[in-house]
This record gives C-alpha cells, sequence and structure tokens, in this order.
C-alpha cells in the first residue's frame, strides 16, 4: 500500500510537471499536417461542443499521453478502461488496455473496453473513429494549445470526470508552478546605484 502511495505521489508529480509544461508552451503543427492526414484517411474533430451532453463519464478511454496523464492529475484513474498503446505498458496503468493512438486506433480493443467516453487531442484522427462517432460513440477532442484553451479543457475534463472541484484545483495548482518558474527565471531589476 505504501508503494503504491509513493508510485502515486511520483506520478502526480510528473504530471503535474508536464501540465506547466503544456500550459507555458504552445505546440505547434508543421506546415502540411493536415494535408498528411487528409492523405492518409484520417479526419478531425471539431469542438468539444458538438459531442453532446455527457453529463459524467463512468468509462473514458483516452487517446493520448497528455490528456491520460491530466485525467489522473485530476484523480480519475478509477474512470479509465483504455489509453494509448504507448502508455499501456507502464506499472500505473496495470490491467488497462492499450486502445492504439488517435491517429491510428486499435478498435477492437476500444470496442471491448466499452467506453462511454472517447477523448482525442487537437489533430487527425483515424476513419474507424469518424465512422463510430457517427454512429453514436461519444468522442470529444480536447485542446492543451493556448492558455484559455488549456484552462477550459482541464475544466471540460473535470466536469466529464464528476470532479470539477478537483479541475479548479489543478489549474490552481499550476498556476502557482508556474508563478513560482516565472519569479526564478526573471531577472532582477537593475540596480540604481
Amino acid at each position: 500500500m505504501a508503494l503504491h502511495r509513493a508510485a502515486a505521489g511520483c506520478l502526480a508529480s510528473r504530471v503535474v510537471a508536464a501540465l506547466v509544461m503544456f500550459a507555458a508552451c504552445q505546440r505547434h503543427t508543421p506546415a502540411g499536417a493536415s494535408t498528411d492526414a487528409a492523405a492518409s484517411g484520417a479526419g478531425r474533430f471539431v469542438a468539444p461542443a458538438d459531442v453532446g451532453v455527457v453529463a459524467e463519464a463512468r468509462r473514458v478511454a483516452a487517446l493520448t499521453a497528455d490528456i491520460t496523464e491530466t485525467i489522473v492529475a485530476l484523480g480519475g484513474r478509477d474512470r479509465l478502461v483504455g489509453v494509448p498503446s504507448t502508455e499501456a505498458a507502464r506499472p500505473e496503468f496495470a490491467g488497462l488496455a492499450g486502445v492504439g493512438s488517435q491517429v491510428v486506433p486499435d478498435m477492437a480493443a476500444l470496442a471491448a473496453a466499452r467506453p462511454d467516453l472517447v477523448l482525442v487531442g487537437d489533430g487527425p484522427v483515424g476513419a474507424g473513429l469518424v465512422e463510430r462517432r457517427a454512429a453514436g460513440l461519444a468522442v470529444e477532442s480536447v485542446s492543451f494549445e493556448g492558455g484559455a484553451r488549456y484552462a477550459e479543457s482541464v475544466a471540460t475534463l473535470a466536469r466529464r470526470l464528476g470532479r470539477p472541484a478537483a479541475g479548479s484545483a489543478l489549474l490552481a495548482r499550476i498556476d502557482g508552478e508556474l508563478a513560482a518558474v516565472r519569479r526564478r527565471v526573471t531577472p532582477p531589476p537593475p540596480s540604481s546605484a
């Protein structure tokens, strides 16, 4: 039990560090990325509001590492039924299905996991997900690009997990850590000697 708590604490520290980096930086999509995605048969999702009402997701599949880590940071590890295949081998995700990635989802593993909500990031997604979404599977796009969208996405994930207070607490923690980083890296004002 103590080992489990220590591992959870270590994971939480890594999650907050990663989230601080995501909040501080904006990701850049290479030129031509959407053209490459279209050529490969991948589609693109629209804004999260298009998903409809998912009051509280009990079974969540996350198809990107940053979404997975954010769910864990929000205390939603118990809601995860599927994680990106690249994350599935990590000890903290033992017992969870590896469901591929958003560009190459493992549709059989996803169906077996029976999620009531599938979360993807900004950008292209595999055609199988587009088809399943059209058939009624709740698939939501979450963006961590830019400060305002980042905060909105964390709040949205917290609501989807039925933990709105956890979203506020996580954002406050990230803001505090960003402020501490800014204080450390901001040069002192020139002295007037």
